[in-house]
């Protein structure tokens, strides 16, 4: 007998061109294609992993009374619950994008760079190639910093990196903290405590939020406990790594990294495993927050400048006044009953005033200037 979990999905997850009415839908959009099985060689670690049993099934819904006959009959569409994914960087060197996809691979987290200023050479190259091969895409930037204000330009140079793919970035943007993190800091001579590593992922995670990106945060079992609180690792997606056929890690994850020896081709990658409906689920927290309730002017702008906060104008973003809505707010306007994100701001949108992004001068002229209710997510 194959379970069946239902979902109640009533938000939207926006860093696309198109808004989606629910944050699994842009997932199906990427998934909506055959993937072939993986090869033989890695069946033992899948094996390992359960992979090869019977899926798990999910089933989307948009109202509890279709519960009851979602139970009845259970045909309607249904999705595995785990995909199998590997991360990259220069390590990995040219990938046969192919025998990637060959192998099953649906998701990869790609290295940006690390530091407060180097770019891994292969970042543009992977993540167009991850792009052209429909995959859900992540991105992590190791650290070296030993201070918050090092932890804060680190993600000032991530942005800067990643901005021009933001909306292929479906993922979290993970800070990667590890042995050679804190190694580095004792070169120095700098003591990393519990404290200080649990701040520096504050400072990062926070200010990749402000972008309206998901942030998380990468590390061991280890470090899990040594170097972070349970509250830092609450606040944000957790991507832990631990290389045994069972993950014993007790709070929250959304991404296991299981294995450093999956070889595609004869290419080593380290296999991740994501529990998409955990990360979907924990979208879904976040929109369950105290609302800001609020009576706006509204106006509409189209075009394709870049917004004040870099990323590309899309259905979906609105211009504040950040005085009043700051950047990264998420905004609930019930007349579209559509989640927007403010991105944008300009001259003349000032206090409870703000601008909605159109796709065509028409569509603009066609709303024209209105008073309508908004929830700003707190």
């Amino acid at each position: 007998m194959k379970k069946v979990f239902v979902i109640t999905l009533l938000i939207m997850f926006i860093t696309s061109n198109t808004c989606y009415s629910n944050p699994v839908d842009i997932i199906n959009d990427i998934r909506n294609r055959d993937v072939k099985k993986p090869s033989t060689t890695n069946s033992l670690i899948l094996k390992a992993l359960n992979k090869d049993s019977e899926d798990i099934e999910v089933v989307i819904i948009k109202d509890k009374k279709e519960i009851s006959e979602v139970k009845k009959t259970k045909t309607k569409k249904v999705n595995k619950e785990r995909l199998i994914g590997i991360d990259i960087s220069k390590w990995n060197g040219n990938i046969d994008w192919k025998a990637v996809k060959d192998a099953g691979i649906e998701f990869v987290i790609i290295r940006a760079g690390y530091g407060t200023g180097y770019v891994d050479p292969y970042f543009k190259t992977n993540i167009k190639k991850a792009i052209d091969n429909n995959m859900l895409i992540g991105v992590y930037w190791f650290s070296y910093a030993y201070t918050s204000q090092q932890a804060k330009a680190e993600a000032d140079k991530c942005y800067k990196t990643i901005k021009p793919y933001i909306k292929h970035i479906t993922l979290p943007v993970f800070w990667d903290f590890e042995y050679d993190s804190v190694n580095y800091a004792n070169r120095k001579g700098k003591h990393i405590s519990k404290t200080l590593a649990s701040n520096m992922a504050d400072t990062f995670c926070t200010n990749i939020k402000s972008k309206g990106i998901h942030a998380g945060i990468y590390c061991n079992i280890d470090y899990s406990k040594r170097y972070f609180t349970k509250e830092v690792l609450k606040k944000y997606h957790t991507w832990i790594a631990q290389w045994t056929s069972k993950c014993t890690y007790k709070n929250d994850y959304i991404i296991w990294q299981c294995s450093d020896k999956y070889y595609i081709k004869g290419k080593r990658f380290d296999l991740n495993i994501l529990y998409y409906n955990r990360f979907i689920l924990s979208i879904e927290e976040c929109f369950k927050k105290p609302r800001k309730k609020m009576t706006v002017s509204a106006t509409a702008y189209s075009g394709d400048k870049i917004t004040s906060t870099g990323t590309i104008p899309r259905w979906g973003v609105i211009a504040v006044d950040p005085s009043v809505i700051p950047y990264g707010s998420t905004v609930y306007i019930p007349i579209f009953n559509r989640y927007f994100i403010a991105e944008d701001c300009g001259g003349r949108i000032k206090g409870n005033r703000i601008d909605i992004f159109m796709t065509s001068e028409q569509k603009c002229r066609n709303w024209g200037v209105r008073k309508i209710e908004i929830e700003i997510l707190e």
